[in-house]
């Protein structure tokens, strides 16, 4: 049965801006962001599924969000993260994410284009009722105006879910990332990464029915 695409997740992104503007904006468009570690949709949906009925066709889903970021060293920054996700069989997913079209005002000097294209292959490797193993495979493009990327990267990731509670979720991630480039004084070639997030479901919303799941 096909899925309708999720609603874009606005405000996480607005969120994620305001957090990251503490810090300079070259640094904040040379990251491999984090994005595509939370919201593990494909892991939800198959734990909360019924496990003896496979879909027919691929599930697709998305999202689209803004953020906007007026950082500490006069910069301005506009961008628009996407996801695009195609989920082939209940272990298999792709995945394309990025930063979208961004746009950065360096106090008078401008640069604008696509950042952080990302496409990525998952395979959920061991699987029980209640938890899944996770391996994922990525490679990062350049930006289409150097922003965001000094060269290609690679990344490899693995990650566990584990449903604890009719409400109540955890994910773990870890990730490396190698850049093609020689990395720049005070850089790493290989950048490592770790995550640890705990979710909570709201089954019955009390504010409103428009509010999601």
């Amino acid at each position: 049965m096909n899925r309708r695409p999720r609603c874009p997740r606005t405000v996480a992104a607005l969120l994620l801006g305001l957090l990251l503007a503490a810090g300079p904006a070259t640094s904040l468009l040379a990251a491999d962001t984090v994005r595509g570690d939370f919201l593990p949709d494909a892991d939800i949906r198959s734990v909360r599924k019924d496990e003896g009925k496979t879909s027919p066709a691929i599930e697709w889903s998305g999202s689209i969000g803004a953020t906007y970021i007026d950082a500490e060293d006069g910069s301005k920054i506009w961008l628009t993260p996407f996801t695009l996700e195609a989920r082939l069989n209940r272990d298999t997913t792709l995945k394309l994410e990025g930063d979208g079209y961004g746009y950065v005002d360096f106090g008078g000097t401008t640069t604008q284009g696509f950042n952080n294209i990302t496409l990525i292959a998952s395979h959920v490797v061991y699987r029980n009722e209640a938890s899944r193993v996770r391996l994922a495979l990525g490679a990062i493009a350049p930006g289409s105006s150097g922003i965001g990327s000094r060269a290609a990267k690679q990344r490899i990731s693995a990650s566990y879910y584990r449903q604890l509670s009719s409400s109540w979720s955890l994910l773990a991630t870890g990730r490396l990332t190698r850049r093609n480039q020689d990395p720049l004084p005070g850089e790493r070639r290989i950048e490592q990464y770790g995550g640890l997030q705990t979710s909570y479901t709201l089954d019955q919303p009390m504010a409103s029915s428009l509010l999601p799941r």
